[in-house]
């Protein structure tokens, strides 16, 4: 510090314009050396004294602004008419204490200053003036707008996101919910404000929960699909995110809705296995078609190929259902056919195939049949025998009763038998009794 700041030239003496008296020197070396800011103004307001604290914070030596108007000089514009009004406030004799404002810097910076004012009125030469004691709070004002921005921010966050949040601690108590989850539950935030994680949480009971919030603990971090239950009662599907916070010891807890993407993938599933229904059988009586009869029996043959044996395939061919489907409209012709389909999958067993084709023809395809050849010739005649009885019985189709015969030609195959050989030989078979049935003159029943 410039010793002459605080000995002989008045004008670095704060107390020049005090009666002489012993000290003053010693007081000028006191007011330096604080760690306050201390400023004095005339009755204009004009910068009479800063001390070198202020000098140090500010950049500004005393002698370059003395006598300048303080709020014109070192407030900033913003600040300027509210200032102006505090000072002269202070100069009518009321103390002002603890505002703060920012004050510039030589550089153009800013600096915040909580300042104490006390007016000068019993002072000579300075009734009107001002001493005013700073302090500089600027980094605790710069942690108070960082912790608002962060406050905000995080309110912002939290209820604008389209997920639920809660902070949980470590008793599963919810300690914070946002709109969203209030919204998604039907719960008011008083509802859940202080009450346990049970009151929503549909799957774990308390003891599941509480695990789960330790084991969350120790390993920081989890995610999984629960259900939760609304305040109507309802259940709705959710996706829980958790994280935790040491330091806070709490938990984080993001909910994302389920419902939609949940409904979404099961009308996807029931699209795609309606597609792949579709794509393997008669639209008309459900049977598996032509293609999953092809499937059928490739698996039978590889079935062959392990364990040996034989397999049957049946060809059945309706009988005149021209006749009767012109006799009687297409609606008792489909009926018909729906109706023979139930009764070949009435005859077979649940590991065979009755498939239709095409038309008024379908193949029954028989799995598993006894191994030695004649044996399995028997099985595939006595299945044989039931079709066409089953087939033969009445059927009641829209208050009319319809009659109705068929033929069938059957061959079996072995592991080794081509696909396409197999059905062709089936339906030679089933052309041959069709012939030999026109032969013996065997008449068709009245449809």
């Amino acid at each position: 510090m410039d010793q002459n700041r605080a000995d002989g030239d008045h004008d670095g003496d704060p107390l020049h314009w005090l009666p002489d008296q012993p000290g003053s020197a010693w007081a000028a070396r006191i007011v330096d050396a604080a760690p306050v800011i201390i400023l004095i103004l005339d009755d204009d307001g004009r910068i009479v004294y800063f001390n070198a604290y202020f000098e140090q914070l500010s950049g500004w030596a005393l002698d370059e602004v003395r006598g300048a108007d303080w709020v014109e000089h070192f407030i900033p514009p913003r600040l300027r008419a509210r200032i102006a009004q505090l000072r002269q406030r202070a100069q009518a004799g009321q103390r002002t204490r603890g505002h703060v404002n920012a004050v510039l810097t030589r550089s153009g910076g800013e600096i915040e200053i909580e300042w104490h004012d006390q007016c000068l009125d019993d002072t000579p030469g300075m009734r009107h003036g001002l001493v005013a004691v700073g302090l500089d709070v600027s980094q605790r004002e710069r942690a108070v707008r960082e912790m608002q921005l962060s406050e905000e921010g995080y309110r912002s966050v939290i209820e604008t996101m389209p997920d639920g949040f809660w902070v949980v601690d470590l008793d599963g108590r919810l300690l914070e919910v946002n709109d969203e989850y209030c919204r998604m539950s039907g719960y008011a935030r008083a509802e859940l404000v202080g009450a346990g994680i049970g009151l929503v949480e549909a799957i774990e009971d308390a003891a599941a929960t509480a695990a789960h919030i330790a084991r969350v603990e120790a390993q920081g971090f989890d995610r999984f699909e629960s259900l939760h239950r609304r305040r109507d009662g309802s259940l709705w599907p959710v996706e829980v995110t958790v994280s935790m916070n040491r330091a806070l010891r709490r938990q984080f807890v993001f909910v994302r809705d389920l419902s939609a993407i949940k409904a979404a993938a099961a009308e996807r599933l029931a699209a795609e296995q309606a597609m792949r229904h579709m794509a393997f059988h008669d639209a008309l009586t459900q049977l598996p078609n032509r293609r999953l009869l092809a499937d059928r029996i490739a698996q039978a043959r590889a079935a062959l190929a392990r364990h040996g044996g034989h397999g049957g395939v049946l060809f059945v061919d309706l009988d005149d259902f021209k006749r009767v489907n012109d006799r009687h409209g297409h609606d008792a012709g489909d009926a018909l056919l729906v109706e023979v389909a139930q009764r070949l999958k009435g005859v077979v067993r649940a590991h065979d195939t009755v498939a239709r084709i095409g038309g008024d023809e379908f193949v029954v395809m028989l799995a598993q049949l006894p191994a030695e050849r004649a044996a399995a010739h028997a099985v595939l005649d006595d299945v044989a025998r039931k079709l066409d009885l089953a087939i033969a019985a009445p059927a009641r189709l829209g208050g009319r009763t319809v009659r109705c015969r068929a033929s069938l030609g059957g061959t079996l195959f072995g592991a080794r038998d081509d696909l396409d050989a197999i059905l062709v030989r089936a339906d030679a078979e089933m052309y041959a009794a069709k012939a030999a049935r026109k032969r013996a003159a065997d008449p068709l029943p009245p449809a």
